[in-house]
Parts: structure tokens; sequence; C-alpha cells
């Protein structure tokens, strides 16, 4: 695998990275996050405050958030 490969692979591991559950801290508001759902799906989505800004995710649905990785340049 090159460097490249690694790097996604280690974004979607969650060993590797600092996963904050929601039971302990919520993001700012409106800040776009990586979020993981109870089917232990990975996607975007943003707290407003009161619910999760994403089609898929309810409240109860979301498990663990962390930053976006700083895009590439």
């Amino acid at each position: 695998m090159n460097k490249y490969t690694n790097d996604i692979l280690n974004t979607c591991n969650p060993e590797k990275q600092d996963w904050i559950p929601v039971t302990e801290r919520l993001p700012e508001i409106r800040e776009s996050v990586l979020i993981t759902l109870w089917d232990r799906t990975i996607t975007v989505g943003q707290w407003y405050g009161h619910r999760w800004g994403h089609a898929k995710a309810y409240q109860e649905d979301v498990l663990a958030w962390m930053p976006l990785p700083i895009p590439f340049h």
C-alpha cells in the first residue's frame, strides 16, 4: 500500500483516531464533523444544537464524532 492508502485507512480506523463519544461531548454548533452511526457507518454531519444535520442520522443513531481531516492542498 502507498502512503495515501494508509492515510485513508487510518482515517477510517477508530483505534488510530480520537473519536469523541456523544455522551462525553458534542461538537460546536454547525461544525462539520465525521460521525459514526449505530450501524458503524461513517459519514459527515453537523450538530445544530438540538439535532444532527444529516438525512440518515437521528440523535439516537450517532455514537461518536471527530473533526474532519485537513483537506489536501
